[in-house]
């Protein structure tokens, strides 16, 4: 009608169409943003339990682990470093790797490496390590994982003694012992179980 009678400026039936459009529009734009959001919290999601397991496998492992800049300084360290080292994080975070290691000279390009060194402790003791030294990540942190070589020849020094034992106490046993693994092959025998079935060791091994 707006038309019809020469007015000037869109009529209602423009405007409502307009209107339609917009509307369309803000639909498919919702439409659209609505996964791209969801798809960004999933994935923040995803980083943040990955940076908790992390934090958690730093917290809880055996293993000292010590974080370093470029330069050597240490910017953190779990609770094993501070076991073998005997110093509150406060005390390092900050200080360069060299306060416990000062063997170890950090250079830009150093390689990764493993190998044993001395470390000193808070009270000025000595402890044999065990080192590994990453490669560079790719903002420049170096992850450094230490190891108390004594306490772990201690412990494997132990083990030894103990699985010795075991086979002496197995080799003096009145009753057979047979030791298998978890699909039933015969690892060991002893020599009472070498007499009540009947066979030796040789025809043993292995066997089902």
């Amino acid at each position: 009608a707006a038309f019809a009678a020469g007015t000037a400026g869109p009529g209602p039936a423009v405007a409502l169409l307009t209107g339609a459009g917009l509307l369309a529009l803000g639909y498919l734009g919702t439409a659209v943003l609505e996964p791209l959001h969801r798809r960004v919290l999933e994935a923040t999601a995803v980083e943040h339990a990955a940076l908790e397991r992390a934090e958690s496998l730093q917290a809880t492992c055996g293993e000292g682990i010590l974080v370093l800049d470029p330069q050597g300084v240490i910017v953190d360290w779990n609770p094993a470093a501070e076991r073998i080292f005997g110093y509150p994080g406060h005390e390092v975070l900050g200080a360069n790797v060299q306060m416990v290691l000062a063997e170890l000279e950090m250079r830009d390009a150093s390689p990764a490496l493993a190998r044993e060194m001395v470390g000193r402790r808070r009270d000025g003791v000595e402890v044999p390590l065990e080192i590994e030294l990453s490669s560079s990540t790719a903002d420049g942190l170096r992850f450094l994982v230490v190891r108390d070589s004594g306490r772990l020849r201690a412990a494997e020094a132990l083990a030894r003694a103990a699985e010795e034992e075991r086979r002496r106490v197995s080799a003096s046993a009145l009753e057979a012992i047979l030791v298998f693994d978890r699909d039933g092959r015969i690892q060991e025998a002893n020599p009472a179980a070498e007499r009540l079935i009947g066979k030796p060791w040789s025809q043993l091994s292995g066997r089902d």
